[in-house]
């Protein structure tokens, strides 16, 4: 009699595992299109937006803008990534750029490093991030002068 109530449970654990593998293996294929959903450099995002609210941070509390890689040392206990960012090169900041949400012309403060040769992601002074084209980042004015690498 054990045998016959065993059975039902041998076969509900059987199907469980292979459901378990069959939605693994469904799902492995998915990994190859990790990154492809949004194009720029990894960690250009997130590094364009952590610098939008510090240049915000710094506006409000009426202190000076970075004029160096150097300058985002000093804020990396509330701004732990951007310094990263713009010192290793993966965010490029043009010094003096502001960020300024009522302005009507879009001006370019930051772009990821390879964005005017090859297209990327870039942040506007209306704080926004988006992506363009090389020759749309050609085209937009600058909001502030590159720093030496």
């Amino acid at each position: 009699m054990k045998t016959f109530q065993l059975r039902p449970t041998l076969a509900c654990c059987l199907a469980a595992a292979l459901f378990a593998i069959s939605a693994v293996g469904c799902g492995g294929s998915s990994t190859g299109d990790v990154g492809k959903s949004e194009p720029g450099m990894p960690g250009a995002r997130d590094g364009l937006t952590g610098l939008t609210e510090l240049l915000k941070y710094v506006k409000h509390e009426g202190l000076p803008l970075p004029s160096n890689k150097s300058d985002f040392a000093k804020y990396d206990p509330i701004f732990p990534d951007v310094g990263t960012l713009v010192q290793n090169g993966t965010v490029v900041y043009l010094y003096g750029a502001q960020i300024d949400p009522t302005s009507s012309e879009e001006k370019l403060v930051a772009m990821q490093a390879d964005a005017e040769q090859n297209g990327g992601l870039v942040l506007v002074s209306t704080g926004e991030v988006k992506y363009l084209e090389a020759a749309e980042v050609a085209a937009l004015p600058a909001g502030g002068k590159k720093g030496k690498r």
